[in-house]
């Protein structure tokens, strides 16, 4: 759902605005629910109970450490300034030493992300 131009757009925003597109007046992701307000039930949008899944990503990425040591070799998120050089393979070396995992997910995830989009 989220374009290769997206986050290159969000991020060549000036900090004050892109702050205020994330949030507003208490409201968080201002401007997906604003763009949302047409195609989503009003009901949909409304709701603050809403909890976001879960992944056992703790035990994947412990499991498959050495997996993804290739990919601080040459790391895409890094090259395109996303990240700082060396960040890829100091999140990979913490993972087995027990670092929070929700990090090393998003960088991770990012770093595929930028290599599905790119190729």
């Amino acid at each position: 759902m989220v374009s290769a131009d997206g986050p290159r757009r969000a991020a060549a925003c000036p900090r004050g605005r892109a702050n205020r597109l994330k949030l507003a007046g208490g409201r968080r992701k201002v401007a997906l629910f604003d763009a949302m307000k047409d195609i989503v039930a009003p009901a949909v949008l409304a709701r603050r109970d809403k909890l976001g899944f879960v992944p056992p990503q703790e035990r994947w990425l412990r499991g498959a450490v050495d997996e993804w040591r290739h990919l601080a070799s040459a790391s895409r998120a890094e090259e395109a300034g996303f990240l700082r050089r060396g960040t890829v393979a100091r999140t990979l070396e913490g993972i087995p030493a027990g670092a929070v995992i929700g990090a090393p997910w998003r960088i991770l995830n990012l770093e595929l992300w930028l290599r599905q989009i790119g190729d």
